[in-house]
């Protein structure tokens, strides 16, 4: 398992799929992911310019943490990775990462999506859009 706020760099999606699968050889019948990328068009229909994400990283990372703990325990997967960047991001820019390697294609589903909506409203990283028409704070991602 890794849980990983990320600060200016990009992550290679490869060698995370290449360390699940040397990790868990024999394991696992299925890996699958989620990948975050920013949008062109904002909430208010302004054009985005720029997200900035900000993240309380100490609490942040303990529960991504026990979210991943969770949902291994409830779905039966073998391995959860998650990342999030923080920082600027342009629009196209990749920003947040779920893998999830399970026995079965149906648990490693289940799991993604929990995983991305337990992030998404229980973990302190917060965005802002800023738009052409402004800038705002979005609650509830």
């Amino acid at each position: 398992m890794n849980i990983a706020i990320i600060k200016d760099k990009e992550i290679n999606i490869n060698e995370i799929i290449d360390k699940i699968e040397n990790e868990n050889i024999g394991k696992i019948g299925c890996i699958v992911s989620f990948i975050g990328a920013v949008r062109g068009i904002g909430r208010n229909g302004g054009r985005i310019l720029k997200l900035v994400y900000e993240a309380y990283n100490d609490e942040a990372l303990k529960r991504m943490k026990k979210i991943a703990e969770e949902t291994i325990g409830r779905y039966g997967v073998i391995d959860v990775q998650i990342y999030h960047k923080t920082g600027e991001a342009v629009v196209g820019e990749e920003t947040f990462y779920v893998f999830v390697a399970a026995k079965h294609r149906k648990e490693a589903f289940q799991a993604l999506m929990e995983i991305v909506e337990r992030v998404k409203h229980e973990v302190p990283i917060w965005k802002k859009e800023v738009t052409e028409h402004g800038e705002t704070w979005i609650l509830n991602k």
